[in-house]
Formats: structure tokens, C-alpha cells, sequence
């Protein structure tokens, strides 16, 4: 288990202010530290789709737990100022209770997390079946870049701070894609031109797609193969 800062629970308090994912793409309730130093939230299920016989889907599981670890690095930075947490590497590891054909409308999720250096996070989040048990586990890397370095590089394409909207669930409307192939082993599409409002809560000013929210779209495609796939994202970068 990662070592916890030991921070004062009534630090958790402003922590939207510290990270720039909003909502409706932050979806976090009542977060708190336990006695034992993790950092846990309320996260809802919002994603209903039929393809995954699961608690919640993979894809949600990785939104929810990476956010999740990035407030709790947001409140250990000793810079008490607004940082991009950019997940680098994640590793999911699931457990029995994960299969489930009923999916509740909240579930409980955990993390701590440690600076490896001022640039890098690494985080180690949980989900928690309805008995408090571990139904899966999330080890995430972050890229940490403070607001002012990440909009130098992304100059061109700053938006303005859009209203938040929490009553939209950013599972509610599929991304259209454009398989070009697919195959037993490897799947290749397009999303084409991405707009500000497919990315609402991410980020607040520079807007991105979520990696899990186009992962949960193109996730449909393959479930009729008989054999799993690869899905590999390619972004274009200016980050070095």
C-alpha cells in the first residue's frame, strides 16, 4: 500500500479549485479522508450501458479512480495552486465481486497517492463493491504540469471558462466513430473533429476528449469477436 501525506481532512475543501476537471466530467461526492489516510469519494454509476456484466464500466472506472487520485495529489502539492494531473499509465486489475449483472447507482471508491518527484504522481485507487470490498484497482501515473506551463503549450487552443452544467451525465450521448478495421485481435477507427462540447468539465479552458469516454464508445464495436482486442488511443502531443 503508497504511504498518505498526512493532511487535515478539512483540506479537502476547495479541491475543485486545485485540479481543472469540472463537472458534469467530475462526478465526485462527499470526499473525506478515512482513519487510515485514504482519500475516499461517493462516485456514481452513470454509464448504463449493457456490454459489460459489471458493477460499473471499465471505462467509468478509470474516469472516476484517475480523478479520484488527482485530488488527493492536488491536496499533498506543497504549491497550493491550480495543476494539470495528466495520466500517463494506468493499470486496472479487477476481482470477483467486479461481475455483477445489477449495477447501483453509487458506489465508494478510495486512494493515496506520492509525489516521485514535483513532475510525477503516482497513485494507487480502489472501487468497493456494495460490502466494502475491493471489486477493482487502479494504479495510475501522472504527468503534473502547473496551469500556466500547460496553457504556454496549448496556447492556440484556449477556450473560455464554460458555465458548469452538473445535470448532464457525459455518458448520455455516443461519440459517432468510423471503424476503418477490425479484427480478432486489433481495432482501427476514427472520431473525426472534436468539439468543445463532446470535452464539457474536460478541461475547463483547454478542451480534450476523455480518454474514457471514447474508450466506452469504441468498446461497442469489437464485443461481437470471439477473442479480446487491442485498442490503442493516438493523440497528437506537443508534450515532451
Amino acid at each position: 500500500m503508497l504511504d498518505s501525506f498526512k493532511l487535515d481532512p478539512s483540506s479537502v475543501e476547495g479541491v475543485e479549485g486545485l485540479i481543472e476537471v469540472k463537472s458534469p466530467y467530475f462526478a465526485l461526492e462527499a470526499l473525506h479522508f478515512d482513519a487510515d489516510g485514504w482519500l475516499v469519494a461517493k462516485v456514481p454509476v452513470q454509464c448504463q450501458s449493457t456490454y459489460e456484466s459489471s458493477l460499473m464500466d471499465v471505462a467509468e472506472i478509470g474516469r472516476h479512480l484517475a480523478i479520484l487520485g488527482s485530488c488527493f495529489g492536488a491536496l499533498a502539492n506543497p504549491v497550493r495552486s491550480k495543476h494539470y494531473y495528466l495520466a500517463r499509465k494506468a493499470d486496472l486489475k479487477t476481482y470477483d465481486s467486479f461481475v455483477s449483472d445489477m449495477r447501483p447507482d453509487h458506489l465508494l471508491a478510495r486512494t493515496k497517492a506520492v509525489f516521485t518527484n514535483k513532475r510525477e504522481l503516482v497513485a494507487e485507487a480502489e472501487l468497493l463493491d456494495p460490502a466494502g470490498e475491493v471489486a477493482a484497482r487502479l494504479n495510475v501515473k501522472y504527468h503534473v504540469m502547473r496551469q500556466r506551463s500547460f496553457h504556454k503549450i496549448y496556447s492556440d487552443s484556449i477556450h473560455a471558462i464554460t458555465p458548469v452544467v452538473s445535470d448532464i451525465n457525459p455518458y448520455s450521448k455516443s461519440i459517432d466513430i468510423n471503424v476503418h478495421n477490425i479484427d480478432l485481435m486489433s481495432l482501427t477507427a476514427s472520431i473525426g473533429r472534436v468539439t468543445p462540447e463532446m470535452c464539457m468539465g474536460h478541461f475547463d479552458r483547454v478542451k480534450a476528449l476523455p480518454v474514457a469516454i471514447a474508450s466506452q464508445s469504441l468498446i461497442k464495436e469489437p464485443l461481437n469477436n470471439s477473442k479480446p482486442i487491442l485498442v490503442i488511443f493516438t493523440y497528437p502531443s506537443r508534450l515532451r
